[in-house]
């Protein structure tokens, strides 16, 4: 029902967080910089009754369970007696009246008419200032054929405002009795001594009006205070409200929602054709058009659903692929979806099917320096993936993208495969995305251990086409970093590196025949350089003796 949504919208709008009120009833004070605190507590209240009587009516509409458990709830927290200890207080005075006035209005007239002969005194004198005031542009009119208006700021409060064009266009000059003028491109502002007088006494009413206002607000607070389990009741009710409102409206505007299937006794995490819900939204934005060629060189083909299953057996999964082919985005899509289902939302996706999940853990592969702390990114990685290996156990999902990247090859591949069996052995759903070949030998070591990839064709000209989907076995393409950055560095950078690829993935047999040869030709290019030597002879001798040292065999 759209017209119960929009009301529950617009009333949920119009309320204000009520932790501050109930800390000020349980503390029994307020700030000393807040004199006026307890007139905001009372409008607090006052607001929030208004709009809980129209939530509630519009939950006593609905028939579903939930619905009438809620406005039980509301029905049970006294709602009606706290709107009666409030009556002696209203905010909704004049609007005619409160366009005039400054930021203090809604605090003059907070108090009914008749509670209180003192403050029905000091808010008569202000009415009488305020009304004075506002009939001085007819009075200037009246004398001078001077067009103005009255209007008010914190520094200057009550002022005269002239257009420069009527002045102009009737080619009138200012009366001597304009005092502290001004002028801007378009008015000119002033006063006069009648109007300074009328500011004073109508300041003075004014406090007075909120001091009196003030301690009759703190008189009732006590009343009040009788019911502050019942405002904490209903404060939660309003949070879980606007919670389940937030679902209903994430779910209504997502393509092709489906409510994910969490079961405790569940062992295996399943994601069939799921979309990531930022990129969804983005896609039904109307100003996605105009950013089609920032995120994407296609904007009318719409995001590709993924999938990924993680099983009682084979619960880690190795993830390769090509750079760009969309591991990264497989990550964030698991994740977004898996946070959505635990929060109790709809989910973009086919099918999402898990258990409760006790903790996620996620690593990115963009990890910065700290440099006002002194913590390199290796740090601050080792120190995230350290907290992994620590906490998670057998209800945890553990998402890492490029693990132990910000060190050498070796060394990162190492600490990889030992995070990996630190893993096996909590017993935790993992999917890691590697650039590390090595890493997917681990499924032919270990059991739980699960090789999938990015699937990417090569095309006729040597560029990657991208399917965006998961599949399962060992990535097959070499060389696929040098063929990703062919369409960014120049040709000549591309042949050369594909050149020094050979050369580095030699066999090692051959490689120690190139390293044997390369030594023996540095070392003759060594005795060669001598004769252009200055050195002396116990230089030359040390050199050559040095030389013999390393040609020497043991």
């Amino acid at each position: 029902n759209d017209e119960l949504k929009n009301e529950i919208k617009n009333s949920l709008k119009g309320i204000d967080d009520l932790d501050p009120v109930i800390t000020y009833l349980v503390a029994n004070h307020a700030k000393k910089c807040q004199p006026s605190f307890s007139l905001d507590v009372i409008l607090k209240l006052l607001t929030v009754s208004k709009n809980m009587s129209k939530i509630h009516d519009c939950l006593s509409q609905m028939s579903n369970v939930l619905a009438k458990s809620l406005t039980g709830a509301i029905e049970q927290s006294n709602f009606d007696k706290i709107i009666e200890a409030l009556s002696d207080f209203d905010d909704t005075f004049d609007n005619d009246k409160k366009q005039y006035k400054g930021d203090n209005s809604k605090y003059i007239y907070i108090v009914k008419n008749g509670r209180n002969s003192v403050l029905d005194v000091t808010r008569k004198t202000y009415d009488k200032t305020i009304e004075e005031i506002y009939n001085l542009p007819q009075e200037i009119f009246d004398k001078y054929s001077i067009k103005c208006q009255i209007k008010f700021n914190k520094s200057r409060r009550y002022h005269i405002q002239i257009k420069k064009s009527d002045m102009d266009k009737n080619q009138l000059k200012l009366p001597s009795e304009f005092i502290f003028v001004t002028s801007s491109d378009s008015y000119i502002s002033c006063t006069t001594q009648e109007l300074l007088i009328l500011n004073k006494s109508n300041e003075s009413s004014e406090f007075d009006t909120i001091s009196v206002s003030q301690k009759f607000a703190e008189s009732k607070m006590n009343n009040i205070r009788e019911f502050i389990s019942s405002i904490y009741s209903i404060s939660e009710a309003i949070g879980f409200i606007d919670f389940l409102y937030s679902l209903a409206v994430v779910t209504s505007e997502m393509k092709n929602a489906n409510r994910p299937i969490i079961d405790e006794k569940m062992t295996s995490i399943k994601m069939v054709d799921g979309r990531n819900p930022v990129m969804e939204k983005i896609f039904q934005n109307k100003l996605s058009e105009n950013m089609s060629k920032i995120l994407t060189s296609d904007m009318k083909n719409e995001f590709i659903p993924l999938s990924i299953y993680l099983t009682p057996v084979k619960k880690i999964s190795i993830l390769s692929g090509v750079n760009a082919s969309g591991k990264t985005t497989l990550l964030q899509t698991i994740c977004l979806n898996l946070i959505m289902a635990n929060t109790g939302c709809f989910v973009p996706c086919k099918e999402l099917s898990v258990p409760i999940i006790s903790s996620l853990f996620i690593k990115s592969s963009q990890v910065n320096d700290y440099i006002e702390s002194g913590t390199s990114s290796f740090k601050r990685e080792m120190m995230e993936l350290s907290n992994i290996s620590m906490h998670s156990d057998q209800r945890s999902l553990v998402l890492i993208d490029e693990p132990c990247s910000s060190t050498s090859a070796l060394d990162g591949c190492s600490l990889a495969w030992t995070l990996i069996e630190k893993l096996i052995i909590n017993k935790s759903f993992a999917i890691i995305s590697t650039h590390y070949r090595e890493l997917e030998e681990m499924s032919n070591i270990y059991k739980e251990v699960n090789s999938n990839q990015m699937i990417s064709e090569v095309n006729s000209d040597g560029k990657f086409s991208f399917t965006y989907k998961v599949g399962e076995g060992n990535l097959s393409e070499m060389m696929y970093g040098i063929r990703a950055a062919q369409g960014f560095l120049p040709s000549d950078v591309i042949s050369y590196a594909k050149e020094v690829y050979e050369n580095i993935s030699v066999p090692k047999e051959k490689k120690k025949k190139m390293s044997g040869k390369n030594a023996a030709a540095a070392l003759i290019q060594r005795i060669i350089n001598l004769n252009t030597t200055n050195l002396d002879n116990d230089g030359l001798r040390a050199c050559l003796t040095s030389i013999r040292k390393r040609c020497s065999i043991k």
